[in-house]
């Protein structure tokens, strides 16, 4: 088990790095962009890279969108001479003065400085879920919830199975990729390939995660699954999901499903991850009716 170094040295993100890492996000609400399964999925040209500094989390990665590496960092400890270290070496090592999805809990230490520029950056950030709200669907936010659950119930209800899936069984991941990939032949001018690269990534490692998986079948054929992770202090994080829409009401039935499952464990918040500006994203997330998001700012000077 390798230690994260201290920067400006870093460590390639992989299982030597993991509990680690866990150190430091333990500490805080689970963001998303420093959560270590994310990172591993979504890193697809093997390139994060994690250092600390000050007692801060220091990271390196390619952006969602655009492929350029940004630096981030997570913490709130000696906040100031951590910006101005890292902005140095953002600028060197990409010619951008930035740094990029920080956590709200490092900006808060900022606010009396005055030193930098802190812009709230909308898109990127972590759409919460109250799992126990979900369950309960009770009030008029989820009045289209009930709907669609009872739509799907009269149609499906008693041809559907919802059962836990072993993410480590290739069966099962075959399965999986076929929910995935006929779900994303539906839809319009997309490009699924970095998610399906993401997704198969988090396969090849699924039997040294905590990962918790849930499915529907529907006349013993998987049409829809959701792989989640369960965190400390009630969270879980939601990293991949798809079901096959011809089946009205499906996305919210595996939602309310699942959770009953969690809450009846002791969780009560999900975290949904971030739309990336992308309205369709953004309006699936929305049916879910979040209580809340965790806020990711851009920090320049």
């Amino acid at each position: 088990m390798a230690s994260i170094p201290e920067f400006p040295v870093y460590a390639r993100v992989d299982m030597s790095v993991k509990s680690q890492i866990g150190e430091h996000t333990d500490r805080y609400p689970p963001y998303s962009d420093f959560n270590f399964v994310s990172i591993l999925s979504w890193d697809t040209t093997d390139s994060a890279q994690v250092s600390t500094l000050n007692g801060n989390l220091v990271l390196r990665l390619p952006d969602y969108t655009d492929g350029v590496e940004l630096f981030s960092f997570l913490g709130n400890t000696e906040v100031d001479a951590t910006v101005a270290a890292l902005l140095d070496a953002a600028e060197q090592q990409t010619s951008r003065r930035e740094l990029r999805l920080v956590p709200e809990i490092g900006v808060l230490a900022l606010e009396s400085s005055g030193l930098f520029k802190v812009t709230e950056d909308p898109s990127s950030h972590d759409y919460v879920l109250s799992l126990s709200a979900i369950a309960e669907k009770y009030g008029s936010q989820f009045r289209n919830m009930r709907r669609e659950i009872k739509t799907f119930k009269a149609n499906y209800g008693n041809m559907t199975v919802f059962r836990e899936l072993n993410v480590a069984d290739p069966l099962i991941q075959a399965k999986i990729i076929g929910v995935f990939l006929a779900r994303e032949a539906l839809k319009s001018d997309n490009d699924s390939e970095s998610e399906l690269t993401a997704l198969t990534r988090l396969f090849a490692h699924a039997d040294r995660l905590e990962l918790a998986s849930y499915g529907l079948e529907i006349k013993n054929e998987l049409k829809a699954f959701i792989v989640c992770e369960k965190l400390k202090d009630a969270w879980c994080v939601g990293h991949f999901w798809k079901a096959d829409t011809a089946s009205k009401g499906i996305y919210r039935y595996l939602m309310h499903a699942v959770a009953e499952k969690l809450v009846a464990e002791g969780y009560d918040h999900m975290n949904i991850e971030q739309d990336l500006g992308i309205a369709g994203l953004k309006r699936m997330k929305q049916t879910f009716c979040p209580v809340g998001r965790l806020k990711k700012y851009t920090i320049t000077d």
